[in-house]
């Protein structure tokens, strides 16, 4: 069976959407599964150095208590399924074209299903900028990729574009 999976490593439901497809994946493991990770970006016109996250959301949804309603929704969702967001550490809204380029990266070595399962625990887990290259080829080292060889594919026009992804 192929899954292919649409989804952004800033999308918090997307997040509690890979959790759910991994369980549902470990209960029925005689099915023969493949998963493809197809990029989407949620906020595609997000400059390549992201933005400051209050700013963005307090555009987005006109107050903080809006936003934190939200927040707490998505916080006992996510933790039904393990996850423990920390919308307090992430600073910046990444843009995430890099972290859609390094999901190809993985696929070629069998590493995508790791490194999807990191970036949206380092983003929203560990608050980290998973728009940065140098954060990106650490994380590619952290799941078995050579991070020399992840700074150079993510310095290079490889897969720069969405339609190339697909």
């Amino acid at each position: 069976m192929l899954i292919e999976v649409f989804a952004d490593f800033s999308c918090p439901w997307c997040f509690i959407g890979r959790r759910r497809l991994a369980r549902a994946q470990q209960m029925r493991p005689q099915l023969s599964i493949q998963t493809v990770w197809q990029p989407f970006q949620l906020n595609p016109e997000i400059p390549r150095e992201g933005v400051d996250r209050r700013q963005r959301l307090l555009g987005k949804f006109g107050d903080f208590d809006r936003l934190g309603a939200m927040e707490r929704v998505l916080e006992e969702s996510g933790g039904k399924d393990g996850i423990r967001f920390k919308f307090d550490l992430i600073q910046r809204i990444p843009n995430t074209m890099a972290a859609h380029r390094l999901m190809r990266l993985a696929a070629r070595n069998e590493k995508d299903e790791m490194l999807a399962d990191r970036l949206f625990s380092g983003f929203f887990e560990r608050g980290e900028d998973i728009g940065s290259p140098s954060i990106l080829a650490a994380i590619a080292a952290e799941i078995g990729l050579d991070p020399a060889a992840a700074a150079t594919f993510l310095a290079s026009e490889d897969q720069l574009t969405a339609s190339s992804m697909i």
